[in-house]
């Protein structure tokens, strides 16, 4: 999803910063622009269950090409995402989709960005 993002973005405006976001616990994306290499998620034991799919080597070479940086979010972070939204919004979304705003509620934050793309599946309301 992010990499076809980044280049349907970059086609629309070349000279815009593009950012990615990743849970700490699944952090193959960030780890492999690190390093230069792809490397393979061992394992993920996150609450963004929807993100848990290792990086595929065209992917990671798009992203090379495309992304300034990789944003992690801790489990921690990733709930109050959610809950933020839900206080300010009213809307429910799942943990996936709170990954990408979760870096966003930092202080350090990368700035104010133009969009914030979220997407994820469906978080079920739970019924009594």
């Amino acid at each position: 999803m992010l990499s076809g993002t980044c280049l349907g973005a970059k086609g629309l405006r070349p000279g815009i910063q593009a950012f990615g976001c990743e849970p700490e616990r699944a952090d193959d994306a960030y780890r492999s622009l690190t390093s230069g290499q792809l490397q393979s998620l061992e394992s993920s034991d996150t609450i963004a269950d929807g993100l848990r799919a290792s990086l595929a080597p065209r992917t990671f070479a798009i992203l090379r090409d495309n992304i300034e940086r990789i944003l992690l979010a801790s489990e921690d972070e990733i709930i109050a995402a959610m809950r933020t939204v839900w206080e300010r919004m009213k809307i429910i979304i799942e943990p996936s989709s709170a990954v990408a705003i979760a870096p966003l509620l930092k202080p350090d934050a990368v700035g104010e960005p133009e969009i914030a793309h979220s997407i994820g599946r469906s978080a079920a309301q739970a019924r009594p």
